[in-house]
């Protein structure tokens, strides 16, 4: 019974694994511009709170990021190849890989904190 368990256990995992590696895969190659599909998906799901023109690109060997202000408080949005957050006074907000199984979870869970800190 236990072994049982731990197999339907570890088959779970090793899906989730497989699906989020894949999933991840599709979205963060590298695209002409030198951004991934990942950046691009989050500033346009985030354009309602951050407006596109005011991401400044950071460029560095593992993969340019881009970061905007966002809001009154001096927070800023951070956009990495596969990752995001929210940093600033009072805020520490790190959105990572890992912490999703899916991109478009992790895109939806930073439109979400940007909705709930624009008012």
């Amino acid at each position: 019974m236990i072994l049982r368990l731990l197999a339907r256990r570890f088959r779970k995992q090793y899906t989730w694994r497989q699906e989020h590696i894949a999933a991840f895969r599709e979205v963060t190659h590298i695209q002409g511009d030198g951004l991934t599909r990942f950046q691009h998906q989050c500033m346009t799901a985030i354009a309602p709170y951050v407006p596109q023109g005011s991401f400044r690109r950071v460029t560095c060997p593992d993969g340019d990021y881009l970061v905007a202000p966002f809001g009154p408080k001096n927070v800023k949005v951070f956009i990495y190849p596969k990752e995001a957050g929210l940093w600033g006074p009072g805020t520490d907000l790190p959105l990572e890989e890992w912490s999703y199984k899916l991109p478009n979870e992790l895109i939806a869970s930073l439109v979400h904190e940007c909705a709930s800190r624009a008012t």
